[in-house]
């Protein structure tokens, strides 16, 4: 099995908070940010939490799959979402803003102008990571919302998000194993065409591609061992 664990360079500043789905997201004191695949949410831990907080707008992960780009109707939408979100921060203060992009915009070909426009709505870097930082980062949410004992058995934690699925094995603090597989919710509906009321051939196909993809994964799995699994998306 492998060790994946993520650099200090990887981390979020000293006293933000960091939530680790989707295809881009927005750490910092007291508030954060999802912009992912599927769907995009902000969130704050203020006083003032939840008031004016806009709603979910579509994600950027439609269409990737397909044709390989991020779509101008999702970057226009996503756009307006970081804008809204930008006065969201400012009304609350907060100065000290992280970003980082994952699934959806580092398997896009046209990543770059989409980071760019993120910067520069945002008013904060915006970092493209690998699926071994995001798995690594899936875990951290877990263990914090979860307040795992140091201690405590094998645990595995699945976070299926729209663009990949990222799987985590820890043993107490110990992070074994980490890997990000693309088998997001909104990528494989499109790759099997699926739809509202998927047919019992594309079903099946979905299954038997998905043990093909996570076969290998499972043996490591095994190997270790696990007493707990936490699913998260």
């Amino acid at each position: 099995p492998s060790t994946a664990m993520a650099s200090s360079d990887d981390a979020a500043p000293t006293g933000g908070r960091c939530i680790a789905t989707g295809s881009c997201l927005v750490a910092f004191a007291r508030s954060g940010c999802d912009a992912g695949s599927a769907s995009s949410h902000v969130s704050t831990s203020s006083s003032h939490a939840g008031k004016g907080t806009p709603p979910p707008t579509p994600g950027l992960g439609s269409g990737v799959n397909a044709n390989g780009n991020l779509s101008d109707d999702s970057i226009a939408a996503t756009r307006t979402r970081f804008g809204e979100i930008r006065t969201l921060l400012d009304h609350h203060g907060v100065t000290n803003a992280w970003a980082v992009a994952t699934a959806a915009v580092r398997n896009a070909a046209n990543s770059a102008p989409f980071v760019e426009m993120a910067r520069n709505t945002l008013g904060c870097d915006v970092a493209v990571i690998d699926g071994l930082t995001e798995g690594n980062l899936s875990f951290l949410g877990a263990q914090r919302n979860l307040a795992l004992p140091p201690g405590s058995g094998p645990v595995t934690v699945i976070d299926i998000g729209g663009g990949s699925t990222e799987f985590a094995l820890a043993i107490g603090d110990e992070l074994r194993l980490a890997q990000s597989l693309k088998l997001g919710a909104v990528r494989l509906t499109e790759l099997f065409d699926l739809g509202d009321n998927p047919d019992e051939r594309s079903v099946q196909a979905l299954k038997a591609h998905i043990r093909s993809k996570i076969a290998g994964l499972m043996h490591d799995v095994g190997v270790i061992g696990v007493d707990r699994v936490v699913l998260s998306s």
